[in-house]
């Protein structure tokens, strides 16, 4: 025989919030899913508890649907997970997702005279003599609908609309974040080299980082501010407001975001510092003795900076042409085109008409003669080189705080496992 589903509305039956998977207490069992989901009040009403011979369901929206015990031949914890209710014809009186306590679960039918929790048979697989050997899964349970068939509402009323719109909104606010982080460095010159990137990188990384951090502040500040509204209209009188907005979770969450980002800085102070460092050390000395070695041995020949194309193909098949500043001039009688060396990150502008200092034993080896003025040290090789020292003096500092950082978190773990076992 089919069981019945008795459907009311439950109106102020509404349970305050409890913790995820409560069993409540001996004499009034009760079961709730994890992880809790609340409304913009707070509240948590979604619970299953015996009421009489009856399993009472409470769902969102003053939901409350009644099962008559005695009408349930099995209760299912699926894998999905969802706690299932199914009649003596084998067919679903009501289903409910989220992860349920067993242990609540198992009182409450108990009290209401239906079976205990089960899990669904394992899955097994059994192996077919072929040739290609496939193993093949038994197929999971599925159960038909019996009349009346109802699904507890264990979210709230525009739950995934409301999800989905902060999830843009903290996409967009990270994106504009990101943006007002590299604005600075966008403003700089291009002779500043790769601090240049540097800058940008790391604006864009911080700007991210506050946005998502104001986003966050925003959203929490906002649901506070909707359940003391709705406390203090309760009361008729302003309630307190540091129950609304908890600190506790807020500085965990913030000491273990720090953590993280302490972690991924020592990688990043790593290429930026040092590694940015020998870099540019190992170019400046090249290009110190390239200037040297023309200003001494050097000719002089007329010659125009011309653009020679590169070409390059992605895996989607489209080509990009890039122009590279090559040198082309007259070395004797022979023709010369050689590229231009960037010498302190300058590059002669494609196009203009220069005089090329070249090397008369090796002709290849040629500058344009603006290159020449100035020490090879300045513009982007020495803002490289001051912000690579400054990092690298950061790193050990930095590696040191995370150590002592770490450490206090791990001593602070074992004595909690001492007072845990104590």
């Amino acid at each position: 025989m089919a069981g019945t589903v008795n459907i009311v509305h439950a109106g102020p039956r509404d349970a305050p919030w409890r913790s995820a998977g409560d069993a409540g207490t001996a004499d009034e069992p009760e079961a709730r899913p994890g992880p809790p989901f609340t409304d913009l009040l707070g509240r948590q009403p979604v619970r299953i508890v015996a009421e009489g011979h009856d399993l009472a369901a409470y769902g969102f929206g003053h939901q409350r649907i009644a099962i008559p015990g005695a009408s349930v031949s099995r209760v299912m914890l699926t894998r999905a997970p969802a706690v299932v209710f199914l009649d003596h014809d084998e067919h679903m009186l009501l289903k409910a997702a989220g992860s349920w306590n067993p242990y609540g679960l198992t009182a409450v039918c108990g009290r209401a005279g239906a079976p205990r929790p089960a899990l669904p048979p394992a899955r097994t697989r059994t192996r077919t003599r072929t040739r290609s050997s496939r193993s093949r899964k038994q197929p999971v349970p599925r159960w038909p609908k019996a009349a009346g068939y109802r699904r507890l509402r264990v979210r709230p009323r525009g739950f995934a609309a409301g999800m989905t719109a902060l999830v843009l909104a903290a996409i967009a606010f990270a994106c504009l974040g990101a943006f007002a982080g590299s604005l600075p460095a966008v403003a700089l010159p291009g002779s500043t080299g790769t601090v240049r990137n540097l800058i940008g990188i790391a604006g864009a990384l911080i700007g991210l980082t506050l946005a998502l951090w104001l986003f966050g502040i925003c959203v929490r500040t906002g649901l506070a501010a909707v359940r003391w509204s709705a406390a203090s209209r309760q009361m008729q009188s302003p309630a307190p407001w540091a129950p609304f907005y908890p600190r506790s979770a807020k500085r965990g969450r913030a000491r273990m975001l720090l953590t993280i980002g302490m972690v991924l800085a020592v990688p990043a102070l790593i290429g930026w510092g040092p590694g940015i460092g020998i870099v540019t050390l190992v170019h400046g000395f090249s290009d110190q003795a390239l200037v040297t070695h023309l200003r001494a041995v050097g000719v002089r020949a007329p010659g125009q900076v011309v653009g020679v194309p590169q070409y390059s193909t992605d895996s989607d098949g489209n080509t990009t042409v890039t122009y590279q500043a090559n040198l082309e001039f007259t070395a004797g009688s022979q023709g010369v085109l050689t590229p231009d060396p960037a010498i302190g990150g300058r590059i002669w502008p494609i196009g203009d008409l220069v005089t090329v200092v070249y090397d008369p034993a090796q002709p290849q080896t040629a500058v344009a003669q603006g290159q020449l003025h100035g020490p090879p040290w300045g513009g982007a090789p020495l803002g490289n080189l001051i912000s690579g020292a400054l990092l690298t003096l950061l790193l050990p500092v930095l590696v040191w705080r995370l150590i002592l950082r770490i450490s206090r978190l791990r001593r602070a773990a074992r004595e909690d496992m001492l007072e845990g076992l104590w």
